[in-house]
């Protein structure tokens, strides 16, 4: 009986069953799309991407018309971020964006977020300048703030 191939064993079963449910329960990233891209759903995904809170509808408007034109980022690809953040976060969320090339659309967003600017080097415009996240990150006032004077900073509050 050379011929017959060999039978799965019961361990080999039970994890050929598991995996076809998994793959049952979480379809592919593509299928994100189904869900529709909404400012508030973008507003959301940019501030798990970021790891602060974000909350200016107006200002997240701007950055994904403006992200949205950028080359390499689309529609699809921030859905689909979208649903990986909804999803997953710390290091699977990582492995999953750069499992799914995802990095540059992410990285995008995060850059415009941060530094409230948009556009190719030497092409970059600014949609906020009090708005960039990257002063919540450094955790003082953002600006415009009144310069007291030299010294100012060695006074205790």
């Amino acid at each position: 009986m050379d011929y017959l191939q060999p039978r799965a064993d019961r361990r080999q079963a039970l994890l050929g069953g598991v995996g076809f449910c998994a793959a049952l329960a979480c379809p592919p990233v593509s299928t994100a799309a189904a869900a529709g891209l909404t400012t508030e759903r973008f507003l959301s995904t940019s501030s798990a991407l970021c790891g602060v809170p974000l909350d200016d509808q107006d200002l997240a408007a701007q950055i994904l018309e403006a992200v949205l034109a950028m080359p390499g980022v689309s529609e699809s690809a921030i859905l689909d971020l979208a649903y990986l953040v909804e999803r997953m976060s710390g290091r699977a969320l990582d492995d999953a964006i750069t499992g799914a090339d995802l990095d540059r659309a992410a990285e995008r967003i995060v850059a415009a977020w941060y530094s409230g600017m948009v556009g190719e080097p030497g092409q970059e415009r600014v949609l906020s300048f009090t708005g960039a996240a990257a002063w919540t990150a450094l955790g003082y006032d953002a600006p415009p703030t009144e310069c007291t004077g030299f010294g100012a900073w060695s006074t205790a509050p």
